[in-house]
Order: structure tokens, then C-alpha cells, then sequence
């Protein structure tokens, strides 16, 4: 995914590059105009699923999916038209992101994290009580099959006594819950998960002898 400029206008394109740098002649490269796009992440069945500023046509979502070979798959519908962050892809091909129902970034919607299948619709067995105001953030997909949910600015968890906690981290699970055992102090700017289940924070977070520290990695029981 990339801007290119051609005749002084720049548009975005999907495209496929060799090993040696050279165009894929067997991809079919997909123009997205004006744009700007990045590509959100890869399903296992090669499906490719790439973030846009906003819906654009009749497409549902700014999430959008293309084929293993570079062609606009239209049977991907996305039940929320807007999603945020980075996504943790698992491996069915669903997948679990930041969502709001509306595409307006006027309209003052808080973002949610959903979990969605690998074809778009909701996955209803998932429901976190989490809003954040703005969705920079992302998910994370442990072995477990928890997910860790963070962002630039502080979430609120609301539990069913009404109880609210504030938070930029917390690790949900698979219901959507939360996970009290996974506490970290952390203001992320973002985080990755490694193999062995530690959690990079590139931003700040105090270590277990209370200095800030702007990055640090987690271990996966902090």
C-alpha cells in the first residue's frame, strides 16, 4: 500500500512487489483515489484488509478486504462502518478492533471494542463494556485467545454493578470481560506482542521499582 504520482496527482494504490522490487504483474493493483489507506492486516486465507479514511461508494466499511490476488472482494461486509487501531487478526480470520457505529468523525461516538468474523458480521458471544473517545489504539491477540486493548488516551471499563475503572491498557477475556489479574501502569504510543507472550510499550510505563520508563516490555501475568 502506497501514494504514487503520476501526471502530478497522487493517488493511493494496492500493490504487489517481487523480491527484487519489480511490480507483480500478477496482481491486479486497485486504485483507492485520494484516500489515504494502509493495510490494517493479513487473514490466513491471504485476504488482505486495508484501513481508508472513510467509506467510499456503496462499501459499507472503511475496512475494506482484497483478495490473495489484488481484486476487491465485495462479500466482505463489515456490520460497523468505522474501524479504528490496529487490529488482532486470529486464526479463523476473525478478527478484534476498535468500532463505532457511525462514520462521521463529527458526530462524537465512542469507540468500542468488537470482535467481528472473518467474513465482517459481529461476533455477539463478545461484549466489552470499554469506550474510548478516540480508538488510536489497537488490539493484541494472545495464544490464550485474550486480547490486550490499548490506547493513547484513557478506556473506561464499566462492569454490571456499574463499577468503572479508567485505564490506556487492559486484557479482556474471550466474553469481552476483564482480566483483573493484568494491571500494567502504561501510557502507550503503541505496543507488540512477541512469541513468548511479553508485551512490548513503546510510550511510557513505570517498571516494578516505580520509575517511568518510555519503553519497556511486559511480562504476559503483569
Amino acid at each position: 500500500m502506497g501514494r504514487f504520482t503520476t501526471n502530478y496527482t497522487t493517488v493511493y494504490h494496492l500493490v504487489r512487489l517481487n523480491l527484487d522490487g519489480s511490480d507483480d504483474a500478477t496482481f491486479s493493483p486497485y486504485v483507492l483515489g485520494y484516500n489515504s489507506s494502509w493495510i490494517a492486516g493479513l487473514q490466513p486465507d491471504g485476504g488482505i484488509l486495508v484501513q481508508i479514511v472513510a467509506p467510499i461508494g456503496n462499501l459499507p466499511s472503511n475496512l475494506i478486504r482484497f483478495r490473495p490476488d489484488g481484486t476487491l472482494d465485495r462479500s466482505f461486509q463489515p456490520a460497523l462502518p468505522f474501524i479504528q487501531g490496529a487490529l488482532a487478526i486470529e486464526p479463523d480470520g476473525g478478527f478484534t478492533a476498535f468500532a463505532r457505529p457511525t462514520p462521521n468523525p463529527m458526530e462524537f461516538t465512542d469507540y468500542r471494542p468488537k470482535r467481528f468474523t472473518a467474513t465482517g458480521a459481529l461476533d455477539p458471544s463478545f461484549n466489552a463494556v470499554i469506550t474510548s473517545s478516540s480508538g488510536d489504539g489497537g488490539v493484541l491477540q494472545q495464544s490464550d485467545g485474550k486480547v490486550i486493548v490499548w490506547a493513547q488516551d484513557s478506556m473506561t471499563y464499566r462492569d454490571a454493578d456499574n463499577h468503572f475503572k479508567a485505564s490506556t491498557v487492559f486484557r479482556l477475556n474471550r466474553d469481552g470481560s476483564m482480566d483483573p489479574t493484568f494491571d500494567p501502569s502504561a501510557e502507550p504510543g503503541s505496543m507488540f506482542l512477541q512469541a513468548d507472550g511479553g508485551v512490548l510499550v513503546v510510550g511510557k510505563a513505570s517498571d516494578p521499582t516505580g520509575i517511568d520508563r518510555k519503553s519497556t516490555r511486559l511480562n504476559s501475568s503483569h
